[in-house]
């Protein structure tokens, strides 16, 4: 379990942090709206996914794929304001709205690579602070 330091102090950037005032209460009513529902992808439509994917990207994991699609999916259907952001977190991931439904699903995977190697240890201590900081469970 990772705890804040004794005296909490913020030593990173953090994405997940910011504050999009404009857009939250667009926000808090299209999360209520959301349905919750599983689903599951075959290994043919996970193929296909792969077909959308850049040559440059086609490392990526199964996890970051899958990710990239739901999120930028998820960013469409909401139909938000294009200037607003798109926050995935954790690790988290920004950019607005507009640009991740403009671009294809490689933009969205590069954004989840170059987030997650970002997250080190100091990230995470630094990430603990700041929740304790803000009074964040």
């Amino acid at each position: 379990m990772l705890n804040a330091r004794v005296t909490p102090r913020v030593t990173c950037t953090h994405n997940e942090d910011v504050d999009d005032e404009d857009d939250a209460e667009d926000n808090i009513r299209q999360f209520d709206a959301v349905a919750h529902r599983s689903f599951s992808i075959s290994p043919k439509e996970l193929s296909n996914l792969g077909t959308m994917i850049p040559s440059h990207l086609s490392t990526g994991t199964t996890f970051q794929v899958l990710s990239a699609c739901a999120w930028r999916c998820y960013t469409i259907a909401s139909r938000s304001n294009p200037k607003a952001k798109a926050c995935l977190q954790f690790p988290v991931a920004l950019t607005t709205v507009g640009e991740l439904c403009q671009n294809p699903l490689g933009y969205a995977l590069e954004l989840i690579r170059d987030a997650k190697a970002v997250v080190t240890e100091e990230y995470m201590r630094s990430s603990a602070d700041l929740m304790v900081i803000k009074r964040q469970p």
